[in-house]
């Protein structure tokens, strides 16, 4: 009985090995490693830059400091304080690659900033207006823009 059990485990481990069963599983594990490897390079760092004042993205309050763009995927950026990784996501239209300079735009209410843009000669990521902006601009709030620049 022994003898007959151990020749059916053996013939279905060698049926699925050359049922390709364990080829796809290598195949899979295989795609897996080269997509965590492509995630991995496309985090990069494009552009870091000063921002001299507190502002609000996304409806997430930010404090003045040292803000990096990075891509961390495709077509897909992160806008984030260096000091405490607090950031926000933002899809960009366009390429995102490396250049000089990348633009920060602003919008000022009265003392009140708001990020409105990313952007680079390659590509550009906007962010969603937040409730508090709306608010301002419905009020009829005049709105300045201000551009800074991240450098490589």
């Amino acid at each position: 009985m022994q003898c007959i059990e151990r020749q059916r485990v053996w013939g279905e481990i060698g049926r699925a090995y050359r049922g390709g069963h364990m080829k796809k599983s290598i195949a899979v594990v295989a795609l897996m490693i080269v997509a965590s490897l492509s995630a991995v390079a496309q985090n990069r760092q494009l552009a870091k830059g000063e921002v001299t004042f507190g502002f609000v993205a996304n409806n997430h309050e930010f404090a003045a400091g040292t803000y990096e763009i990075r891509q961390i995927g495709g077509h897909i950026l992160r806008f984030q304080d260096v000091r405490t990784g607090e950031g926000v996501t933002l899809i960009a239209n366009g390429t995102p690659a490396e250049t000089p300079k990348v633009n920060m735009r602003f919008r000022n209410y009265a003392g009140q900033y708001f990020l409105e843009q990313v952007s680079s000669e390659t590509m550009s990521a906007k962010t969603m207006p937040s409730e508090r902006e709306m608010k301002l601009a419905r009020e009829g709030r005049a709105a300045t823009v201000v551009t800074l620049q991240a450098k490589r």
